[in-house]
């Protein structure tokens, strides 16, 4: 891929500010259709710090470009990450100590035959804009404190640009620090003959919004013409605020560009991604925002009242009720099964067991996907069909409770009678050892009585004997 631009067009101005603490590459003046690397950094820190630290980093990655990589190569992420980690030792090198209080935000474009590589710290911004449908395919997400507080749900899209610390980030490039902020990358390749280019420093959208910038850019007009009415828009800014503006002039395409990567529309950092929907009152002028999910949104002439709030502070709540509600529809499901309902017709799939062995033929008898739940009479809402439930699975309960003390008595019963028996069985025992001792104590008698018997015979002779004598 070979990307051809237009004469870049240069923003480099002071505002009200005592001096410029912008930098920016090429120099003011010198950049031509020819250059293939451009930077944009805002400094910080007051008196000439944000100047040196802000120069330090243009100055540090265009050195490194300058001998390391040329538009007619691929440039890959290793490269960069050391094109940025040079320009922080360059950084490091204008430390004396008060210098650390200085940082700088970095914003930069390579084009070279892979595309365009983009990346960013801080919240300088990077635009794509396609014109001729008036889209903004990309924006860079600003590393800021009211972005973090919009993403937490604290303030709304609409808020960050009137909040009192809209101007305080949460990253850039810092000397002296061993954890180095890590910049945003991000790789372009769907770009068309006419497509615009902008990075501009913060200072430029003090009293600009998106939809201006688009509108300008989708006029009829010369690439000059708009950069001076850029200027014109933004000439009350009280901070400094620069920006290039690069106009694609013809993208050639090669053999292999379609492995090249993509992600534009994917990055998390793509701020499009993040824009809220809006009510467009001047559907004339709408300006499309192209999302991950190539999703249009317009978003011109806002009133704070057309701005739908964001809803993120109610999605814990929210989730948390899903969750809730989910949880006792569980567990009413678990304690008390879903009877079968006389009312609720289902199509049950047809099976045939025609085949010898219950073995089906593939081919005849498999079988066919089920209807569910084909028509339903007489439809009970979830509350009553939970309470009826409920009523049922207490009168199972109690059901099961009477079973069970049924089942205590029909045993206790049983026990009883079992009992009786023994008793009477023991009994019956005694009774029958009682007859047999007597019966045995009357044979142990007979004897004794014959014993008597022949002791009275033997007396008796002798009696008769003394009689006749």
């Amino acid at each position: 891929m070979i990307i051809k631009l237009y004469t870049p067009q240069v923003i480099h101005e002071q505002g009200q500010r005592a001096n410029q603490e912008d930098s920016i590459y090429p120099a003011y003046g010198e950049a031509t259709a020819e250059n293939c690397l451009y930077v944009l950094c805002d400094g910080m820190g007051g008196h000439d710090r944000g100047e040196v630290a802000s120069s330090a980093i243009c100055q540090g990655l265009s050195s490194f470009f300058q001998e390391n990589a040329n538009n007619g190569d691929i440039l890959n992420d290793n490269q960069l990450r050391d094109a940025i980690e040079y320009a922080y030792q360059q950084l490091d090198a204008k430390d004396n100590g008060e210098f650390r209080k200085a940082g700088t935000t970095m914003t930069m474009l390579f084009f070279h035959r892979g595309g365009c590589t983009a990346a960013h710290i801080g919240d300088s911004r990077i635009y794509h804009v396609r014109p001729s449908n008036k889209t903004i395919l990309y924006q860079s997400r600003d590393h800021s404190l009211v972005f973090e507080l919009y993403q937490s749900g604290e303030i709304s899209y609409d808020e960050m640009k009137t909040h009192p610390r809209k101007n305080q980030i949460s990253k850039a490039m810092i000397p002296g620090k061993e954890n180095r902020q890590k910049a945003d990358i991000v790789h372009i390749t769907d770009i068309l003959p006419g497509d615009y280019f902008f990075i501009c420093s913060d200072g430029m959208l003090e009293t600009m919004e998106n939809d201006e910038l688009v509108n300008l850019l989708a006029t009829n007009t010369d690439d000059a013409y708009k950069c001076q009415r850029l200027i014109e828009m933004t000439s009350n800014n009280a901070d400094n605020h620069s920006a290039y503006l690069l106009h694609v002039n013809e993208v050639l395409v090669e053999d292999g560009d379609e492995t090249l990567l993509n992600d534009e529309q994917t990055v998390k950092f793509n701020a499009v991604n993040i824009h809220p929907v809006f009510e467009a009152t001047n559907k004339e002028n709408d300006v499309k925002v192209i999302g991950s999910q190539k999703a249009e949104q317009t978003h011109v002439n806002v009133t704070p009242s057309k701005v739908k709030t964001s809803s993120r502070k109610w999605l814990p709540f929210l989730l948390g009720t899903v969750v809730v509600a989910a949880i006792i529809i569980v567990y009413a499901m678990m304690i008390n099964p879903p009877q079968s309902d006389n009312n609720i017709k289902v199509d049950s799939p047809s099976i045939s067991t025609s085949q010898p062995n219950d073995v089906l033929d593939p081919e005849i008898d498999s079988p066919k996907p089920s209807v569910p739940f084909k028509t339903i009479k007489n439809p009970v809402s979830p509350k009553q069909d939970l309470k009826a439930r409920k009523v049922a699975n207490e009168k199972g309960k109690l059901e099961e409770k009477s079973k069970i003390t049924d089942l205590k008595k029909e045993v206790s019963k049983t026990l009883q009678e079992s009992s009786k028996e023994d008793d009477k069985s023991a009994d019956k025992k005694d009774s029958d050892v009682k007859k047999d001792t007597e019966k045995a104590n009357k044979k142990s008698d007979i004897p004794k009585i014959r014993e008597n018997k022949e002791e009275e015979k033997k007396q008796t002779p002798l009696d008769d004997s003394y009689e006749a004598a």
